[in-house]
């Protein structure tokens, strides 16, 4: 994934696939999210798309449970 800076800025948000199984759910960081800085709304860089269409952003914190980092490109 590309650096999580925009203009140097840590992102506001981080965007999550959220994959439920049999063995519980498995969170994948997808991509992140920074507010405008004169508006309302974000900007977001997402690499890639879940297949069920559904983006959970949450504000960094600690990671959920079951989260998986992306593989080093």
């Amino acid at each position: 994934m590309a650096k999580n800076t925009t203009n140097g800025k840590k992102p506001d948000l981080i965007a999550y696939s959220v994959r439920k199984t049999d063995a519980g759910e498995f969170w994948t960081r997808i991509g992140v999210a920074w507010k405008h800085t004169n508006t309302e709304g974000f900007n977001a860089e997402v690499p890639v798309f879940p297949l069920s269409g559904k983006i959970v952003f949450l504000p960094p914190k600690e990671k959920p449970a079951g989260t998986e980092e992306p593989a080093a490109e």
